[in-house]
């Protein structure tokens, strides 16, 4: 029982840090998409007549991202503490099932709307989206099972 809770503790830690990196990644993506005049941009914010409404879009998907980053910090950080084994309160694993959710249904949102998407966009972006919200909630996914595992075999260790 000992080594299948230092197994759990272990994978929070490496699951933690993916987590984290994963919301970093999310950020450099948006940054790159804003600096090279990304498609992200609704095509009514495009014109050079726009540019007020262009920024405060910007400005809305920054505080967006600062939500998503500093989500993905508090429970990055919270199952890396868990992971070496100093008790944190389990509300960081809820957050991760309910970004969990979240991906899921982003992910059956793009697979619902494909063809509008393949129309605006690369097949090749549309495959990557999905493979990496996959990945986002697979991780998230793992990362609620691995906490449930440690509390409960802390407490039967106990």
């Amino acid at each position: 029982m000992e080594a299948a809770l230092r197994r759990y503790q272990d994978s929070l830690v490496i699951i933690g840090t993916g987590v984290i990196i994963l919301g970093l990644w999310s950020v450099i993506k948006m940054v790159l998409l804003i600096l090279t005049g990304g498609q992200f941009i609704p095509e009514e914010y495009a014109g050079p007549d726009r540019k007020a409404e262009r920024i405060i879009f910007i400005v809305f998907i920054a505080i967006f991202l600062a939500i998503d980053l500093g989500l993905r910090l508090y429970i990055g950080r919270s199952a890396q503490a868990e992971g070496h084994g100093r008790r944190r309160p389990f509300a960081y694993a809820v957050v991760a099932g309910l970004l969990a959710l979240a991906s899921v249904g982003e992910i059956l949102f793009i697979l619902s709307n494909t063809s509008s998407v393949l129309e605006a966009g690369d097949p090749v972006d549309l495959a990557v989206s999905i493979l990496i919200e996959a990945t986002n909630a697979v991780t998230l996914v793992e990362l609620v099972i691995s906490a449930v595992r440690v509390r409960q075999l802390s407490r039967a260790a106990a």
